[in-house]
Parts: C-alpha cells; sequence; structure tokens
C-alpha cells in the first residue's frame, strides 16, 4: 500500500502552517510607498512665484519621495478643521526630495473627509478627500523642511507637506480606507507643499504639483520570497508524492 514519507509530509505541513500563520501579519503589515509627480510646480497660491532664483519652478525640477502607510496602526485624533476626522499612526517616515532640498517627517496625521472637501476648481463643490499631511493644520512639530528665497529676498519656510486625493464620491464614511493607496475611485492625485514667509506666518503660501503624480506600493521582497519559499516546499511535495507512493 503507498504510503507518504513521514518526514516529507511533516516538513510539507509545517511550511504551510508557517505560510497560513504568516498570511494575517504580511496582510496588516505596514507598507512601503513611493510618490514621483514630474516638474514643473504648475500653481501657486500666495505671493510665491516663479523667479530665477526659485528652482521649485524649473521644469527639470521633479518631486519624488516615501511613506509608510498603516492603516491598522491608526489611533483616531479629532475632528478635522473642515469636517471629517483625523487619525495619527497610520503615517510614517514621510519624506521628499525636490530642486536639491529635502524634507522628513517621522510621524504624519491622515485627515479622512467623506463629502466635506472643496473642490479646487469649483469650490462650491463638496466631495471626498484623503489627505495624508505632514503636519496638522499647518503647524510645524516635527518636521524637517527647508528654506526657499523669492525674487524680493523674502526668506519662505517649509511647514507642511501634503499628498491627496480629492474626488466627487469614493469614501462611504469617514474612516480610514482599508486597502492600498490610492483609494479605489480616486485616482487623481496632488502634492502641496506649504511655505510661510519669515515674519508673515499667518499667510500660507502654497505650491502644486498636479500633473502625473503618481504613488506606488514599493515591493518588499523579503515577505515576498519567503511566501515564493513556502509555496515551493509545497509544490515540491506534491511533486514528489506520487513517486513516493511507488516504493
Amino acid at each position: 500500500m503507498a504510503q507518504d514519507n513521514p518526514l516529507r509530509l511533516a516538513g510539507a505541513t509545517g511550511s504551510l502552517a508557517i505560510l497560513l500563520l504568516m498570511a494575517p501579519a504580511l496582510q496588516a503589515a505596514p507598507v512601503l510607498y513611493q510618490y514621483f509627480a514630474p516638474g514643473p510646480a504648475i500653481e501657486t497660491r500666495g505671493t510665491l512665484t516663479a523667479t530665477p532664483e526659485q528652482r521649485l519652478f524649473d521644469p527639470f525640477s521633479p518631486i519624488a519621495g516615501g511613506f509608510t502607510y498603516d492603516a491598522a496602526n491608526a489611533t483616531l485624533i479629532g475632528p478635522g478643521p473642515l469636517g471629517g476626522l483625523v487619525y495619527g499612526g497610520a503615517l510614517t517616515n514621510f519624506s521628499g526630495y525636490i530642486a536639491g532640498s529635502e524634507f522628513f517627517d517621522p510621524a504624519g496625521r491622515v485627515v479622512v473627509n467623506n463629502d466635506g472637501l472643496p473642490l479646487p476648481q469649483d469650490p462650491a463643490t463638496l466631495v471626498d478627500g484623503l489627505v495624508l499631511l505632514a503636519e496638522q493644520l499647518n503647524l510645524t512639530d516635527d518636521l524637517q523642511g527647508f528654506e526657499i528665497t523669492d525674487g524680493l529676498g523674502t526668506l519662505f519656510t517649509l511647514v507642511n507637506v501634503r499628498l491627496f486625493w480629492l474626488e466627487g464620491d469614493f469614501l462611504d464614511e469617514d474612516n480610514l480606507p482599508p486597502g492600498a493607496l490610492p483609494p479605489e475611485g480616486a485616482a487623481f492625485t496632488r502634492i502641496a507643499l506649504d511655505f510661510r514667509a519669515v515674519g508673515d506666518p499667518g499667510t500660507a503660501h502654497t505650491v502644486f504639483f498636479i500633473n502625473d503624480v503618481n504613488v506606488a506600493v514599493v515591493p518588499l521582497p523579503a515577505a515576498g520570497w519567503l511566501m515564493l519559499g513556502a509555496l515551493g516546499t509545497l509544490a515540491g511535495w506534491g511533486r514528489l508524492r506520487p513517486a513516493a507512493a511507488t516504493l
């Protein structure tokens, strides 16, 4: 009568157990993302505009960076400034590089707003919004930013970075979307750099990147190879099983 090799069976069973135990952890693990937008920044608010000294508006100055997102680790902070809810813990290591300057924030905020944010091209229209913030309410805390100078010699300090999605209706409520980013139904991504002029902290000056902004998951080789290794062990055991039956 054909019998399975007990050692081979034990090894395959152990691999299956490891795979099953790993699956929830891998699904709930923080996900590393990268983003990129080609230059130049094409829209501004405030007096910060293109000048020969201002490389943010150079067509050869793209913005690129990354962040870690973990919706399972989010904690509710409270209501947002325009409604919705603000979460901490979900956004970490928010970084970027542009025109020779860098920024980094170890712990950001996420704002979820269902039908409460004005559409930029039509402020009277309120839409859904998911906003990743380096700082809450444009108040500097742990953002490590940079300074720039316009053509008049005015010094501006980076006080916030926002990566966000505004769409008609992709949220059902003010809870963090559980899936990957961009959230399903929200494909139009924007990046905003918020500055404050030294000596005039009450006025915001914002530079927007709105064309061809791409956000993508960075593959995690270790997790992927571990999963493939466990699956390979099971596949190998399945192929060898008929041969064992002839012994």
